[in-house]
């Protein structure tokens, strides 16, 4: 308990000297999730099957967007704003 206690403490103190909230947020994120984490869990493993959900995902994802652009006549290259302007349009449906 009392090992729990002090790296309870250390990271209170680490989280208050960031400055950033994107990396606050993380690290409490990260801290809630090793809290419950089992003791014979692999963290290596882990991150290797997240990592791997997360590339499969944005795989998938990018499989099904880039056949809407196409067939919709529009730019690829126009970035993270092309979602707004086929889902504005539905043009998805056509």
């Amino acid at each position: 308990m009392a090992v729990g206690l002090a790296l309870g403490w250390l990271a209170a103190q680490l989280i208050a000297r960031v400055d950033d909230r994107l990396i606050s947020s993380t690290l409490t994120t990260l801290l809630a999730y090793g809290a419950y984490l089992p003791a014979d869990t692999s963290i290596p493993g882990a991150a290797w099957t997240i990592g791997l959900a997360d590339t499969s995902a944005a795989m998938l994802a990018g499989m099904l967007i880039f056949p809407i652009v196409f067939a919709s006549g529009l730019d690829p290259a126009e970035g993270p704003g092309l979602i707004f302007v086929i889902y504005k349009g539905k043009r998805y449906m056509a």
